[in-house]
């Protein structure tokens, strides 16, 4: 009756029908779903395009075959909401669990539909803080998830991959992890084995087979780390690597805290070191967390002119060398998270003593509590110091390095603007005759000062390989490697930072944990 009654009205006055009223108010279907297959202005339903009734009887039959899948969602999604609002969350559950699952799925629809709906139920439940309930719906999801299998293109489908994807991430942010590894079970993905006969498994053969296989396991990562079952979560970031998958950035940032929140020192070191194997924690916001657990306190000790002056050795120590004005200072102050620690200074020299500074770090839930040294060095090659001045500095140098027992890592520093000078061979002649406790490093600063390696700071990894992708382009690294080699035959690192955009801090501080804190990882 209402439409006859608008239809005759449009006759009798010559003005179109609005077709979005018709669609609101009749409810054939919602006005989304409208908009998707006609557009806001189409006006398909319009009086001047259905000259008949029989033309608008047509059309809307047509329109309702189309969208059927569709409509059924709408409805679904309205009466969720009304029995939400009578705040009845069995009534709701209820609801949820009468919705109808195809035995025989044919089309990815088929598949698809039912998981958003669960996903949709599973967030109704969280706002009337009834994640209780939640589990009982796992049943019908492990049968639609069980389906899939007879549609494999669904695995293709980008929109059943995201909601099954959020489903998996609302049981693990709600610690439901037996849910989530029975559904990683029925897609045959072996998540508990090393080893993965990709063959058997659907979703990894698909085209975003990578992509849920690395937030599935990140995912999963995260959940036991709540549960507190972290050797579980060691395990996965241990298979996505020896399965050659990357990490989200932020996921990487949320297991790393969640880590130092709740788990012991000996693991907190092993996630950092696995989160940043896969591509994670390579952000300033990365680099200030560790600096907040691993130098919580950072304190100067002495300045020794002499073997004898030096610290008492207790501690491990870790030490910068380089010409005057490669940045030693800089670079110690950005890893430090301290802007005035290290004394800077345009004027090359002004470094004169071997600068102790000690740093505390207190890591885990268990709070552990150790330290290190980092030591300044003067810069070598300084020709504005007097020849005795700097003949009692090489030779600090040369007992040092070979005498002080607990050396752990020498970081040779390299202007990556210049490359190798004159003072770097001296340095160089150093590795030749190291003790073999004693790591060399070679690190090349002020990478994005390096000629077309500018940018925005917050790009992150992608300008910090950018910049070193530069370094190693113009030879500079080949030089390196070439100079080595005439010396030694020991395996150098190279680091490439920047202590204005504090890039390549994260892996300097992995690699100096791990040189400072060497202990194998065991199972309690």
């Amino acid at each position: 009756w209402f439409l006859s009654i608008i239809y005759i009205a449009s006759k009798w006055t010559s003005v179109a029908v609005p077709s979005r009223l018709i669609c609101r108010k009749t409810n054939f279907i919602s006005l989304q779903t409208y908009d998707r297959y006609f557009g806001k202005s189409s006006g398909a339903l319009n009086q001047k395009h259905a000259n008949s009734e029989l033309q608008f009887t047509a059309l809307h039959h047509q329109l309702k075959d189309n969208i059927s899948v569709d409509n059924d969602f709408d409805q679904f999604s309205i009466s969720l909401k009304e029995i939400q609002k009578s705040n009845s969350p069995k009534k709701l559950l209820k609801f949820i669990l009468n919705q109808k699952i195809i035995d025989n799925p044919t089309v990815a629809t088929d598949i698809s539909i039912p998981i958003e709906k669960y996903l949709l139920g599973l967030r109704a439940l969280q706002r009337m803080n009834r994640t209780d309930l939640c589990p009982d719906i796992a049943e019908p999801i492990f049968l639609s998830v069980s389906n899939a299998k007879i549609v494999p293109e669904v695995f293709s489908n980008e929109k059943y991959i995201l909601s099954l994807l959020s489903v998996i991430k609302f049981f693990c942010r709600n610690q439901n992890m037996t849910i989530v590894e029975t559904i990683s079970k029925k897609l045959e993905l072996n998540l508990m084995e090393d080893d993965l006969d990709e063959s058997k498994s659907l979703i990894i053969n698909s085209t975003r087979g990578s992509m849920f296989q690395s937030s599935l396991l990140a995912e999963m990562c995260l959940g036991y780390s709540f549960t507190g079952a972290h050797y579980k979560s060691i395990q996965m970031l241990t298979i996505m690597e020896k399965r050659n998958l990357t990490i989200d950035l932020d996921m990487s940032k949320k297991i790393m805290k969640s880590f130092m929140d709740t788990a012991k020192t000996d693991l907190v070191r092993k996630a950092f070191s696995l989160l940043l194997s896969l591509g994670g924690l390579y952000d300033q916001d990365s680099l200030q967390m560790i600096t907040n657990t691993f130098a919580r306190n950072v304190n100067f000790i002495t300045g020794a002119v002499s073997m004898a002056t030096l610290p008492a050795a207790t501690l491990s120590e870790v030490a910068f060398i380089g010409r005057s004005n490669v940045g030693k200072s800089s670079l110690i102050n950005m890893l430090t998270n301290r802007k005035k620690l290290a004394y800077t200074s345009k004027t090359p020299g002004k470094t004169s003593e071997f600068n102790y500074f000690e740093i505390q770090s207190v890591v885990g839930v268990d709070k552990a509590k150790s330290s290190f040294y980092i030591v300044d060095l003067p810069g070598v090659g300084y020709a504005q110091a007097s020849r005795d001045l700097r003949s009692s500095w090489t030779n600090l140098l040369t007992a040092f390095a070979h005498q002080r027992s607990t050396l752990r890592v020498l970081f040779h520093l390299v202007d990556s603007r210049h490359g190798l000078m004159e003072a770097d061979y001296e340095c160089l002649d150093l590795v030749a005759t190291l003790p073999s406790h004693v790591t060399y490093a070679i690190v090349f600063t002020k990478v994005d000062k390096t000629s077309g390696g500018g940018g925005d700071s917050g790009e992150g990894s992608k300008h910090h390989l950018r910049a070193a992708g530069l370094v190693m382009n113009n030879g500079m690294v080949d030089r390196v490697y070439r100079e080595i080699a005439k010396r030694t035959t020991r395996v150098v690192p190279l680091f490439f930072t920047s202590s204005e955009s504090r890039q390549g801090g994260v892996d300097m501080w992995d690699f100096i944990l791990t040189a400072t804190t060497a202990k194998a990882y065991e199972k309690e």
